[in-house]
């Protein structure tokens, strides 16, 4: 892979995973429905940000060609940058918060872009201390580490609290850092990923695994037991959602890398992921007024009445998104900025 050919089915997971992002919040935030009383929430939590993490890590630079500073830089440009701009509007102009609120109470609804760049910071300073020592030894590194964070999310939440320093967003990064690693050693040994994601035995045996593990936590048998429904339900059925996912777009690689309408339209959306991660917030409607209705009646007894309304909902606004971040691209000044474009030379 060289880092300047895409790859159509990265690009079209990319876009799936953006449009779920919409699906979820609009489900939470626009009709109030918690994940866990929602079957597509509960479905969706599995992959929708774990993807995401996964995609960083295979797309990251296997190598520092500049300095560890300028790597740095370019990443805070990229990820904070755009977030706090976003955050100044959304929290400061449309909510009149003060702008001490993104220390005092973190990026929040941005978490994601700031979490991201913090483990882009870790993965570099790794990749520098380790330069001069061989790949193998890199990447065990980095797993150690990312292994060590894993514990010290799970050991948070019950034993002492993470976000002492809200701006860190140190449970988000200690919980998300592991996918960003998987992705990473999944690019390492490409041919290796391909042949596993591609085993028949592996698909079956991890859908298998998948509906027991979600059978679990979906009827909570295992709550009493913090610690280890903590491991199942973040960990071990969030990698069986996310590698199905994988598996999913891996064996349909093919519609993807095609010049068909709906492998442009995966393509086009993928490539503006954080344009409408950015974005998407603005235009999240407040429905909570049917809340009640869809607790009482859509989520028990007619989910695809659920589904179809949140599917609506967030199409339409992607639709949105896409029509403003043309508008800011206009400029590259402002899409610089605002959406970590980079500046034409």
């Amino acid at each position: 892979m060289t880092t300047n050919k895409r790859i159509g089915y990265i690009d079209a997971l990319r876009g799936f995973a953006i449009f779920m992002i919409v699906f979820m919040h609009v489900e939470h935030f626009s009709l109030g429905i918690t994940f866990d009383k929602s079957i597509w929430g509960s479905i969706g939590i599995t992959f929708f940000l774990p993807v995401f993490f996964f995609i960083s890590g295979y797309l990251a630079k296997k190598e520092i060609t500049t300095s560890l500073l300028k790597e740095t830089w370019r990443k805070f440009i990229f990820l904070v940058i755009p977030a706090v701009l976003f955050y100044v509007f959304y929290y400061c102009l449309c909510r009149g918060e003060n702008i001490l609120s993104l220390v005092s109470k973190g990026p929040r609804i941005y978490w994601f872009t700031f979490a991201l760049f913090y483990i882009f910071v870790i993965y570099y300073v790794i990749q520098y201390a380790s330069r001069t020592l061989s790949k193998s030894v890199r990447n065990v590194g980095l797993l150690l580490v990312s292994f060590l964070f894993l514990l010290i999310y799970i050991g948070g939440t019950k034993f002492y609290k993470l976000d002492i320093l809200p701006i860190l967003c140190m449970s988000n990064v200690c919980r998300y850092l592991w996918y960003f690693t998987l992705g990473q050693l999944s690019s390492s040994y490409s041919k290796q990923f391909e042949s596993f994601i591609s085993n028949e035995r592996v698909k079956a045996i991890a859908i298998l695994l998948f509906v027991v593990f979600f059978s679990l936590t979906w009827q909570k048998p295992i709550i009493q037991y913090p610690l280890l429904h903590v491991w199942m339900l973040d960990f071990a059925l969030w990698d069986l959602g996310t590698l199905l996912v994988i598996i999913s777009f891996y064996h349909y690689r093919s519609v993807f890398e095609s010049a068909t309408p709906i492998s442009r339209m995966f393509s086009f959306v993928g490539k503006r992921t954080l344009d409408i991660y950015l974005i998407h917030w603005f235009f999240i409607p407040d429905l909570t007024i049917w809340s009640q209705f869809l607790s009482d009646k859509v989520q028990l007894s007619n989910s695809i009445i659920e589904l179809v309304i949140v599917l609506i909902i967030s199409v339409l606004i992607i639709i949105m998104c896409l029509l403003v971040s043309t508008i800011i691209r206009i400029s590259s000044t402002l899409s610089h900025y605002l959406l970590g474009t980079k500046l034409p030379e």
